[in-house]
């Protein structure tokens, strides 16, 4: 569904196989967060354009849960969190703020959004990402180190989220470069096909 998007909530290292492919340690008391702005969002009838001062962007297929009114989890869908990693790494190695590595213009691509309740539950969701063909990311809800349920809650608790506003749940293992002219397809079990196509 289109509505004005304020806020995309992205949830730091949230599944243990990302941690362990770079070689760090998942939060383990509590979630951890960075924004995205909500003006960062493309949707499946735009193409997916690629910063200009960025030589590697690369895709992190998420479950992408969206509050309504009442601040309830009520739509489910599929993002792309876009990494400036060249940007990334040189802001680390500053200590600075990471935003122009993620919040860049069209930083999240997103598909469409189905009532959540079409769904059985959200502890056991298989989900994918294929890229011109080949499978490159497959996850499940049930290996996240907080749960959907947990990650609302701590939101909710800490952070000045706005009606519609986006949570983006963890990466699973596999993220790598995306480049001009990609076409990518992410799907939600048997419920729920996303489609992105690249620039070129």
């Amino acid at each position: 569904m289109k509505t004005e998007i304020c806020n995309i909530w992205c949830s730091v290292l949230n599944y243990h196989d990302t941690a362990k492919e770079i070689n760090t340690s998942a939060p383990l008391h509590e979630p951890v967060f960075f924004l995205k702005s909500g003006s960062t969002i493309s949707y499946e009838d735009q193409l997916v354009i690629l910063p200009s001062f960025s030589h590697e962007v690369l895709y992190e297929v998420e479950i992408a849960l969206q509050f309504n009114k009442n601040l309830e989890a009520g739509w489910i869908g599929l993002a792309l969190d876009l990494t400036a990693r060249d940007l990334q790494k040189k802001l680390k190695m500053q200590a600075f703020p990471w935003t122009l590595a993620k919040s860049f213009k069209g930083a999240c691509p997103i598909g469409s959004f189905i009532p959540i309740k079409k769904l059985d539950r959200l502890e056991n969701l298989d989900f994918s990402l294929e890229v011109n063909g080949s499978l490159r990311q497959k996850g499940n809800t049930r290996d996240m180190v907080f749960s959907c349920k947990a990650l609302i809650t701590y939101l909710l608790v800490h952070f000045p989220v706005c009606p519609y506003d986006l949570l983006l749940t963890g990466t699973p293992a596999g993220a790598s470069q995306i480049k001009k002219g990609d076409r990518l397809v992410g799907k939600i079990a048997d419920h729920y096909t996303a489609h992105w196509t690249v620039h070129e």
